[in-house]
C-alpha cells in the first residue's frame, strides 16, 4: 500500500511525500512530488501517526450500562474498539481504578474479569488495547491484588493517585489534635509538632509501600505515573524509582517541576472545554509544560482537541502530544511517528478549519476504519 499527501505530519515538520507500507510496518517515506504508479491519493488531507490515548474510561464506565446481551463485557469492549478506530486512536489504555473495581467484585472475580479483558485485547481487534491500573494508598486489599495482576501480565501502566482516606483523614487529625491537648495538657504548638511528626511518618510509610509497588512494576518493565508531582522527586531521590509521567498537573509548582526535570505531563481533553478549568491550564499549554494529550471519556474529543490546540502551538507539536510523546513516555517502540521501520499506525484526516474528520485509520498496516466516499481516490503519478 502507498499513500500520497501534501500534508504528511512527521515528527518535526509537515511535508509532501509518499508513505509505503509493507506488512505491519512503514517500508519507506519518500519526501517529494507525487509518485509513479498506483497509490492512495490523500491530497489536501493530513496523514498523521495513529493516536495513543493513555487514560480512557470508556470501557470502565460503559460496563455499568445495561445491555440486552449474553456477553455485555465483550459488547462494550467491541463498542470502544470501534469508537477508537473511528476516532483515529490506534492504541488505547483502559483506565481501571482498583478501589472502585474491588467494590463490585471480590479478588477472584476481579482477576477473572481482567483476565477476560486480557483475552479480548490479545485477540485480533481493530486497534491495540492495553490496561492502565490506578491505585491509592490505604486499602490493604489491593497490595497483593496488584502484585498478582502484574505477575500475570494483566497490567501495562500503573498510576498512584493518592490516599483513600481523604476527608476522613483530615477530620481524624483534627480530633487527634484536640485529644493530645486535653489528654497531656500541652499547648497548641507542641500538639501541632507531634501531629506533624506523625503525619511525616505516615507519609514515609506510604512512600515505602509506593516504592515497593513501583519497583515491582519496574522489574516487570511496566511504566509508572502519578498524579502527585511531589512524590516523583522523593521517589527518585530516596528509592531510585523513576516516575516519568505526571497525570493532569495544574499547580504552577507542578508545571515548573515538569519542565525542570524533563517529565511528561498530561492534560485531559475535557479540561480544554471546561470554562472553569481552562484558565488554570492555558498558561501550561502556552509554555509547553503539557506534552501528552488524553481523552478520558469521549475518544472523538482527542482529534478535535488536537486541531483546536494547533491554533495556539502548531499542528506538529499537538500531533506529537498524541503520538510520539506518549509512545516515548510508555516505551512503545516503533509507535508514534511516521518513519521508515515504524509501525504502520496511520490516520488520514480531512480538515478545512471546522470539525476535523478522520477518514481512514490504518493499524499495523491494515485499514480498520474508512469513510470510503470521502477518503480519497486511487491515483496515478506522472508518466
Amino acid at each position: 500500500m502507498r499513500l500520497y499527501s501534501n500534508y504528511i505530519v512527521l515528527k518535526d515538520s509537515v511535508a509532501e511525500g509518499t508513505i509505503e507500507i509493507e506488512g505491519e510496518h512503514i517500508k519507506e517515506v519518500r519526501i517529494g512530488d507525487r509518485p509513479e504508479g498506483e497509490f492512495l491519493d490523500c491530497t489536501g488531507k493530513f496523514v498523521m501517526p495513529g493516536m495513543i490515548n493513555i487514560q480512557s474510561r470508556n470501557f470502565d464506565l460503559g460496563e455499568a450500562e445495561r445491555y440486552f446481551s449474553q456477553y455485555p463485557m465483550l459488547r462494550q469492549f467491541n463498542r470502544v474498539d470501534r469508537a477508537s478506530a473511528l476516532s483515529g486512536i490506534t492504541t488505547v489504555y483502559h483506565s481501571i481504578d482498583i478501589e472502585e473495581f474491588l467494590r463490585g467484585y471480590d479478588g477472584e472475580q476481579a482477576v477473572e474479569r481482567l483476565n477476560k479483558l486480557r483475552i479480548y485485547k490479545e485477540e485480533k481487534h481493530l486497534v491495540e488495547h492495553k490496561i492502565h491500573l490506578k491505585f491509592r494508598i490505604g486499602d490493604i486489599r489491593n497490595i497483593e491484588f496488584m502484585k498478582h495482576l502484574i505477575s500475570n501480565g494483566l497490567v501495562d501502566l500503573i498510576t498512584y493517585m493518592g490516599s483513600v482516606r481523604g476527608e476522613q483523614e483530615y477530620f481524624k487529625d483534627e480530633y487527634f489534635l484536640e485529644y493530645l491537648k486535653e489528654k497531656f495538657d500541652i499547648k497548641d504548638r507542641l500538639a501541632w509538632a507531634i501531629l506533624e511528626r506523625i503525619k511525616e511518618r505516615r507519609f514515609e510509610i506510604n512512600q515505602e509501600e509506593i516504592a515497593y509497588r513501583f519497583k515491582y512494576a519496574a522489574s516487570a518493565r511496566i511504566p509508572v505515573a502519578t498524579t502527585k508531582y511531589r512524590l516523583s522527586e522523593s521517589m527518585e531521590k530516596k528509592y531510585s524509582s523513576k516516575i516519568s509521567i505526571i497525570l493532569d498537573p495544574v499547580e504552577p509548582e507542578a508545571l515548573d517541576y515538569v519542565q525542570k526535570n524533563h517529565k511528561y505531563a498530561t492534560i485531559d481533553a475535557s479540561n480544554l472545554w471546561d470554562l472553569d478549568k481552562i484558565l488554570n491550564y492555558s498558561s501550561g499549554v502556552a509554555k509547553g509544560s503539557f506534552n501528552i494529550l488524553t481523552a478520558s471519556h469521549s475518544p472523538e474529543d482527542l482529534l478535535e482537541s488536537v486541531f483546536m490546540m494547533a491554533q495556539e502551538i502548531g499542528l506538529v507539536e499537538t500531533v506529537r502530544m498524541v503520538s510520539y510523546n506518549p509512545a516515548k513516555a510508555l516505551g512503545l517502540k516503533g509507535k508514534g511517528s511516521i518513519a521508515k521501520g515504524s509501525c504502520a499506525d496511520l490516520i488520514v484526516v480531512e480538515y478545512d478549519g471546522g470539525l476535523p474528520m478522520n477518514m481512514m485509520t490504518i493499524c499495523s498496516g491494515k485499514v480498520v476504519s474508512e469513510l470510503s466516499y470521502r477518503s480519497g481516490q486511487t491515483g496515478r503519478g506522472r508518466r
